[in-house]
């Protein structure tokens, strides 16, 4: 599905639609053919799947009809920011979906209730650092709203593929990292071909971004660090 803004025409789009993929360059605006992988059913393509299918599965059969009507509720007063920068509101299936896919992935239980709170997390800035080899980052500690004393704080990392130094835009596509619960900070990380991340080569940028999940459940915009790797 594409999200499209109108202005006088067409201000931005962003996704696929009728065969064509929209996208945005350094250059501006991209339309191109939309290409199928020849082979889409990768282990981390599948877990994905797997999750997603359990959580509306989970949806339909499991939650009471109370809770679904609070996930309709918080849905309705909390809006989302789409891709081509539009706040937006989602259906209340699909607010639980979106924060509960993040809480399987950092290996939490699923929220049945509904965040109290409507609205969403804040976003801490965090830094990263080269490690002590060139396949090695470290994670430093995230800033506010970020507190390490309270355990049901998450942070959930990923890492981006790595870049050339010129690039200002971040790529998409990031593999998990790891999760850190608040009362441990993150350390360092090695990034190697056996680990879910892109490995690391001297000279490129390195991209990790960090998203926020408080103690009332709810998601915080994903925050991005860059640092370029350089062979030790």
């Amino acid at each position: 599905m594409a999200n499209i803004r109108f202005g006088a025409m067409i201000a931005d789009a962003r996704g696929k639609l009728g065969g064509v993929t929209f996208t945005r360059s350094g250059a501006g605006s991209v339309a191109r053919t939309t290409v199928k992988c020849t082979n889409p059913r990768s282990a981390r393509q599948g877990d994905v799947r797997s999750r997603l299918s359990h959580l509306a599965k989970y949806w339909s059969a499991t939650l009471e009809a109370a809770d679904r009507a609070a996930w309709r509720d918080y849905a309705l007063n909390t809006s989302w920011t789409n891709r081509v920068g539009t706040a937006a509101n989602v259906s209340g299936m699909s607010a639980f979906i979106r924060l509960n896919s993040l809480r399987l992935q950092a290996s939490l239980v699923i929220l049945d209730t509904a965040p109290l709170q409507y609205g969403h997390a804040g976003t801490p800035a965090f830094a990263i650092t080269a490690g002590a080899t060139a396949q090695e980052i470290e994670l430093l500690l995230p800033g506010d709203p970020w507190d390490d004393e309270e355990t049901a704080n998450h942070m959930l990392f990923f890492q981006r593929p790595n870049t050339s130094p010129g690039r200002d835009a971040i790529p998409a596509g990031g593999r998990f990292l790891q999760a850190v619960a608040g009362a441990v900070a993150p350390g360092l990380f090695p990034v190697t071909e056996d680990a879910p991340a892109f490995p690391l080569m001297d000279g490129l940028q390195c991209h990790v971004t960090g998203i926020f999940l408080d103690a009332d459940g709810r998601v915080g915009a994903p925050y991005t660090a860059s640092i370029i790797t350089v062979d030790p």
